[in-house]
This record gives C-alpha cells, structure tokens and sequence, in this order.
C-alpha cells in the first residue's frame, strides 16, 4: 500500500520574521526648527513691505489723478513721448541704399534724422535711415512747405496759418495763428521760429521754444525775408528789407532768445537780402543779391565778398562750410562752385560740367547736382564725379553721404561710389 506525506511548509521569509524598524522623522533643511521660524518672519516682513509699497503706490498714482487731472490729456501724452523715436535711432541697423515712395506733383524733399521727409498736398511722410516709413499724416495744408532739425520736422500752410510739429513717429504739436505764416526755421536745440505778421506790423518773428512755449516775438515794420537759428539754440538772425529813396534798405538782426534787446543791429543801403544761416561755430553768413557777409556770433563783420556779374544761382551752408554756384560760361554748360569757411576765407574754386540743379554740404564737402553728373568738391580741392542718370528732384546732405531723390524714389551715395575722375579745377 502506498504511503503519501504532506509536502514540507515553506519557510519564513527574512522580511517576515524581522521585526520593521521605526522610521525616524524628517529632519527641516537645515537641521533646525529654529532657522526655519526665523526665515518663516522674513519672509513674512518681506511680504508685508511689498502690500505696502503697493498701498503707497495706489495712494500717489490717486492722489496725482485727483490734483493733476487738467494735465493728463492726449496730448501731453503724445509730447512726453516726442523723443520715443530717438530711442529706435540709437538701437542701430543698417542704412538703406534706396527707398521707393509714390510719385506726387509740387513735392519738397526735406533730410530729416539721416532719413527722408516728404511734404506735398498728398501729405507728409517720413522715412528712416533704413528705408522704412515711420509716419504718415495729412494735415490738409493748401500750400504745405517743411524745415528740419535734428529734433523735429516743421510743416507749416504758407500764407495760411497752421503749422505742425513733427518727430518720426508722430504730431507732437499743432497751432493756428491769427496771421499767415511766410516762412519759419528750426534748430537742434528745439527752438523754431515763425515768420507772419500782425495788424500793426508788417513782419512778425515769433520764437518758440522745444516746449513749443513762446519766447520772443520780434515785430518789424519790414519784410522779414529770412530768419535762422543756431543749432544750440543761443542765436537767432533775422534778415529783412525795406525801401529808403526808391532803393533797397537791408537790415541784419542778431538776437539771443530771451532777451529784451538785440546784441546787433546792421543797416546796408542798396542791397536785397535773400538767406541767413549759422555756421556751427555760431558765426552766421548773410546772402545778398551783390555781396554775401560774413559775421561772428557777437555780430562782428569778419568780411564781405562782392559778386562781380550776378548773385549765385545756388546756395548751401552747413556745418562748417559754405558753398555758392555759379554759372561759368553765358552758355550754361559749365558750373564753378566756391567754398569758403566760416569767416569767409576761400577754401578752394573748380569748374565741373553742366548747369547746376542743387547743391548741398556735408560734414567734409560740397556736392554738386548737373544735368546728368553729381559732383563732389573737398575744401582740400579734390573734385569727383559719378552719373546719376539725370531726372532728379534734390540732392540732400545726410552726415557724410548725399540721397539722391527722384519723383519715384531715393538712392543714398557715398563718397566711395564716386569713380575717383578728377574734374577740371
């Protein structure tokens, strides 16, 4: 008979017969209760300043609401904002060999901020150094005209009486005076002046300052024909004329902004004033139809040169240089350019081919716009040249480079693209 057994019972595991140990608790991070409640306080503390710095924040903003609420407008808005734009220029970016904008009839070309501003009845448009439109407005002027500075962009309605205040991106400013406006200028500095009139006078300069606040109005009973100021804004000379014996009476103004009296008053018999400008130096030269004159910024001539046929066909002063143009045969077909320094001495004289249609002056020259050739003379005599293939509107200095400015669009020159020819000296 067989026999069976049971199979034998398993054996205990180890984990089963061992007794479990306690686990022992988790220790703070730093091994102490006590650290724990001191960074518990303060950050506690910490919080506790920053509700109130909040609270205290809330209380000023409601308190600058409440007594300074007839100073928050739009407009003080768009003014504390004005110079945004500088901000965008400093990030940096390459300057654009061209742009391209749509043609319009009666169009100023204007430099402004190394880019390009464009003033017609179709309105105003700026363009920066990159080639790209910053700004677009029409303020419904029936004869629109500009100026610029390094700071804004001035249009004005000739012979109506609005004017506008322009940075790159937008209106800062806009007024309507009672009287037309005829002229205006602008400096870096901000200050910009008007020319218009009033009931009692027949010319009337009003001086702005950058917080298109007034500063002066210089009332004249002559026609203002010109009126320019320093690029610090320290100086401004207003140029007018009057007739005494059936001929011409020209007087030169030289003012400081703000003060009660002139620092020089100049009357010259027999001649017609026709631009003012500063040099940067503060010295400022005086174009005539017989002479041009050369004074320093207190006012002092430091010298006058008669023109022997005719005044210049073109003229441009910028920096520290001045260039005229005229024509050096009867046919037309030749140009002379003269460039003289601030105090009038001559620099150097050259003869290039074609009659002048616009000149202007950089930083280290002058350049010189023919039918078809743009020339560009250095005060050290070195003429080059470079076809454009004709058709353009304006030449305009943008530091040392020129833009070339056609109906359709703007192509930017250098001085390297200059083939290096020398022209006829």
């Amino acid at each position: 008979m067989a026999v069976t057994s049971s199979p034998p019972a398993p054996e205990k595991t180890r984990e089963e017969t061992s007794p479990k140990k306690p686990v022992p608790p988790v220790e703070p991070p730093h091994g102490d209760t006590s650290e724990t409640s001191y960074y518990a306080k303060v950050a506690s503390r910490y919080r506790t300043a920053k509700y109130l710095t909040v609270f205290l924040l809330v209380l000023l903003l409601l308190g600058g609401l409440v007594m300074g609420s007839g100073n928050i407008t739009y407009a003080n808005f768009v003014y504390l904002l004005r110079d945004l734009d500088v901000v965008f220029d400093a990030v940096g970016g390459t300057d654009a060999d061209s742009l391209h904008y749509s043609t319009a009839e009666d169009r100023q070309y204007v430099a402004y901020r190394d880019g390009l501003a464009l003033v017609s009845h179709d309105g105003v448009q700026i363009y920066n150094s990159g080639g790209k439109r910053t700004l677009e407005d029409d303020p419904d002027y029936s004869d629109p005209r500009a100026v610029a500075s390094d700071r804004y962009l001035l249009t004005y309605d000739r012979n109506g009486g609005g004017y506008t205040l322009y940075n790159s991106l937008s209106a800062v400013y806009r007024d309507t005076l009672d009287y037309p406006i005829h002229g205006a200028a602008i400096s870096d500095s901000g200050y910009y002046a008007v020319i218009s009139e009033t009931r009692e006078y027949t010319s009337a300069v009003l001086l702005y300052n950058k917080n298109c606040k007034p500063v002066n109005r210089y009332l004249k009973d002559k026609y203002v024909i010109d009126v320019a100021i320093s690029d610090d804004g320290d100086r401004i000379a207003i140029v007018s004329v009057s007739s005494s014996q059936g001929d011409y009476l020209a007087e030169f103004q030289l003012c400081e902004p703000g003060a009660d009296s002139a620092i020089a008053t100049l009357s010259i018999p027999g001649v017609f004033p026709m631009a003012v400008r500063f040099f940067s130096d503060n010295s400022f030269a005086v174009l005539c139809d017989a002479a041009i004159y050369f004074y320093s910024d207190s006012g002092e001539l430091l010298k006058e040169l008669d023109f022997a046929d005719a005044a210049p066909e073109r003229f441009a002063l910028e920096g520290k240089y001045a260039a005229l143009v005229f024509p050096a045969n009867v046919m037309g077909t030749e140009s002379r350019i003269c460039i003289f320094d601030g105090a009038g001495n001559a620099l150097t004289e050259a003869v290039v081919e074609g009659g002048a249609q616009a000149v202007t002056v950089t930083e280290d020259a002058a350049w010189l716009m023919t039918e078809r050739l743009l020339f560009r003379v250095a005060p050290d005599g070195k003429v080059t040249s470079v076809s454009y293939g004709g058709g353009a509107k304006a030449i305009l200095a943008v530091e040392e480079d020129v833009l070339i400015c056609t109906p359709a669009s703007a192509r930017r020159c250098r001085a390297t693209d200059l083939s290096g020819q020398e022209a006829e000296k």
